[in-house]
């Protein structure tokens, strides 16, 4: 009876645990699709919001599992949050800091990420087609037309970055050039 009752006292536990895990990771990316929304004409105020929604995921990615089997149990509502916050973040960090990502160390932190499947590579998708894009379309027409010369001495140094960041993390170049179903925001 006593371990029918301990058993019992386990169980419940590790529900509230779970439940309460949950809530606070839903809460986290609650506050970052909110936060992404927010000042939409205040360009410099938004940057800051990007960078302040990265460190607030990165420091997710590292404290909880978001991908892995223990999320199976998240509802659909809360694993959509997750999957809608890291897409809009990598997308928007990658607009506006794209070496925070760029860069050898975290390319190897992502690597891992998706090789202990706390992250889901399809989310990395879009928002590397939308550098891509940038990468290819964009600045070619706007070649010489950058006043401060930052954006073509940081893209000469971060294009061989992105294309070892694709090998690290699995994703093939031909998912990346098909721009079916891709939104330009």
């Amino acid at each position: 009876m006593k371990i029918i009752i301990v058993s019992l006292f386990i169980i419940l536990g590790n529900s509230f645990f779970a439940q309460k895990q949950e809530e606070k990771v839903y809460q986290w990316f609650k506050y970052i699709l909110k936060q992404d929304k927010s000042n939409l004409d205040k360009a410099y105020i938004r940057i800051v919001i990007f960078k302040q929604n990265f460190d607030i995921l990165n420091t997710q990615l590292k404290e909880h599992a978001l991908h892995c089997d223990s999320t199976k149990n998240y509802t659909k509502k809360t694993n959509d949050k997750i999957d809608f916050g890291i897409n809009i973040t990598f997308t928007h960090i990658l607009q506006t800091y794209p070496e925070l990502i760029l860069n050898e160390e975290y390319i190897q932190f992502i690597k891992n990420q998706i090789d202990t499947k706390n992250l889901d590579k399809k989310l990395l998708v879009d928002p590397l087609k939308y550098y891509y894009y940038n990468m290819n379309y964009y600045t070619k027409f706007q070649k010489g037309n950058i006043k401060n010369g930052y954006a073509d001495d940081i893209q000469h140094q971060l294009d061989p970055l992105y294309y070892k960041a694709l090998d690290a993390w699995g994703i093939n170049l031909s998912e990346i050039e098909n721009f079916n179903n891709l939104y330009l925001h």
